[in-house]
């Protein structure tokens, strides 16, 4: 009876195996044999890596030393795009009107038809020893006419208009070529707010161009260069140019089209105007000019 209870409090462990002549059940066996492996285990990797205090103080004084961190700005999104209007290019500002529409042309400063010289210009002949060039300036037939032969090198003629000294002022004037061997560079010439430091001229060529230029203490500028206009006759025909300016704003017509607006204001003042003729060189040119009206341009 006593060895009955004995077997079954022994076999409560499950099966046995006999080491060394000793039973010792078999799941004590496999834990002695799994805590054998894990601790050489454990030794191993203890002797690979052994514990550095030097080293662990040294990491510790890199980690304290990086700086803090700093957050990102707040993300800010871009306004959206909103594309510019579509632009057509043209070479003629035709739909303007034909005159400063905030501007009128007011007092008559000068209306003059070339009947006699009662307004005395001072026509004659002149000879240009730099270039060679010669010009005789008369008038007749109700008309002013510049005789042109051009020397060596281009020349520009200009002859003043007499008794007028104006700021703000619209001029027109109707020319043409009675003789034109050049059919490229020849022009003519208009000169305005002529003062000590500086004036504004521009050209009409006959090949149906025109530029734009100020001069300003001694340094000439283009402010428009070689502009194609199809209102502008081209060679011998007649044209009808007209000049406003109103302080620092500009306004060219051909032919009562309007053809340009500039802004500039390098010269303003009041100051004398001119009329004249471009010569290229080795050109014979003769200009009819008549007709010529001035205006004071003036705001409502």
């Amino acid at each position: 009876m006593v060895n009955r209870q004995t077997q079954a409090k022994a076999n409560c462990w499950g099966p046995s195996i006999e080491v060394m002549r000793v039973k010792v059940p078999l799941i004590a066996a496999l834990l002695l044999l799994v805590g054998a492996v894990l601790g050489g285990i454990i030794s191993y990797m203890g002797f690979l890596h052994p514990r550095n205090p030097m080293l662990e103080a040294q990491v510790r004084m890199t980690v304290a030393a990086l700086p803090s961190y700093t957050p990102w700005p707040t993300y800010t999104p871009r306004p959206t795009y909103t594309p510019a209007p579509t632009c057509t290019a043209t070479n003629d500002i035709v739909s303007l009107t034909p005159s400063p529409s905030a501007f009128f042309e007011g007092e008559m400063i000068l209306m003059e038809s070339f009947e006699n010289n009662k307004n005395g210009w001072k026509v004659g002949s002149l000879r240009d020893d730099v270039s060679g060039s010669e010009v005789i300036a008369r008038i007749f037939g109700g008309r002013l006419q510049i005789r042109g032969i051009g020397g060596s090198r281009r020349y520009e003629y200009w002859l003043s208009i007499p008794r007028v000294k104006v700021e703000d002022f619209c001029l027109t004037a109707k020319t043409d070529f009675d003789t034109l061997t050049d059919l490229n560079a020849t022009g003519v010439s208009v000169k305005w707010r002529v003062t000590p430091y500086g004036y504004y001229f521009m050209r009409f060529y006959v090949d149906g161009t025109y530029s734009v230029f100020v001069v300003h203490n001694g340094m000439l500028d283009y402010l428009r260069s070689s502009v194609f206009s199809q209102y502008i006759n081209q060679g011998r025909g007649r044209n009808e140019i007209k000049i406003c300016a109103y302080q620092s704003k500009i306004w060219v017509y051909a032919n009562e089209y309007q053809i340009d607006e500039i802004e500039d204001g390098n010269v303003i003042g009041p100051g004398s105007l001119a009329i004249g003729l471009y010569m290229p060189a080795g050109s014979e040119t003769v200009l009819d000019v008549d007709d010529i009206v001035i205006n004071a341009l003036v705001r409502p």
